[in-house]
């Protein structure tokens, strides 16, 4: 998990901050505005992970008291910091047009969401989620649903897709997204890059999820970086906004 406070500077870790071209940036230093904040964690919550023993096991994923405590610390930590944003990779969510299984587990996104409401049933907070596909999935690779949630945890697949989901304090507006990897015939993996607008915010929201590191030597990961820079490039350069922070 990271955790930064964005103030019109450099982000660490597995964050990062895209801004204006640098002429811009001089001509806004004329009438000296107030730089823009945001408070922003990215977290993988790491539910495609292998088996216990491999270097792809993830814990505090397989029962649903495991998952329900981590969506709490997530929401710990969104009230200790005041988070204006949090991104999470791998996370059990509800595509558009999903379906839940009728007593299937509540995914992760549906936690998130009940927890960040306030005590009269409304909400600050607004959620853009997008799948993705593993490369041994069965599906056809040009399934827009993506991967189901795996285990017991997610009621086998009942709960939900696994996925990126960027949450935000306020109204998303523009939600876009691509796949970031380039398509070959090695498999059928399948990992989102996804950028919201924040309604009255300069500053965009973006997520993605890179190559795992068990992965380095795959020769798609450059180009997933490529495409992942230009896709929010263009997103700041299409909506007009000062700064897109990117988390993953």
């Amino acid at each position: 998990m990271r955790f930064t406070k964005l103030l019109t500077g450099a982000l660490t870790g597995g964050m990062a901050l895209f801004g204006l071209p640098a002429t811009t940036a001089t001509a806004a230093d004329a009438w000296n505005p107030a730089p823009p904040t945001m408070t922003m964690a990215s977290w993988n919550l790491c539910i495609a992970g292998g088996a216990r023993g491999g270097g792809s096991f993830c814990p505090s994923r397989l029962t649903t008291t495991e998952t329900a405590e981590k969506v709490d610390q997530i929401v710990a930590l969104i009230r200790e910091r005041n988070l204006d944003a949090i991104v999470l990779q791998e996370a059990c969510g509800e595509p558009e047009g999903f379906v839940p299984t009728p007593g299937a587990p509540a995914s992760d996104q549906k936690r998130l969401m009940t927890k960040l409401q306030n005590a009269d049933g409304t909400t600050d907070w607004s959620f853009y989620f997008t799948p993705l596909t593993r490369g041994d999935d069965v599906l056809d690779p040009v399934e827009k649903m993506g991967s189901h949630c795996q285990g017991e945890a997610y009621g086998k697949g009942g709960s939900g897709k696994v996925g990126n989901l960027i949450a935000v304090k306020g109204k998303i507006s523009a939600p876009d997204q691509i796949n970031s990897v380039p398509v070959t015939t090695k498999d059928k993996l399948r990992l989102p890059v996804q950028c919201v607008v924040v309604e009255g915010k300069s500053i965009g929201v973006c997520n993605t999820h890179i190559i795992a590191k068990t992965y380095e030597a795959d020769s798609r990961v450059q180009g997933q970086i490529k495409n992942v820079r230009d896709f929010v490039q263009s997103f700041r350069a299409k909506h007009q906004l000062q700064f897109i922070a990117l988390g993953g």
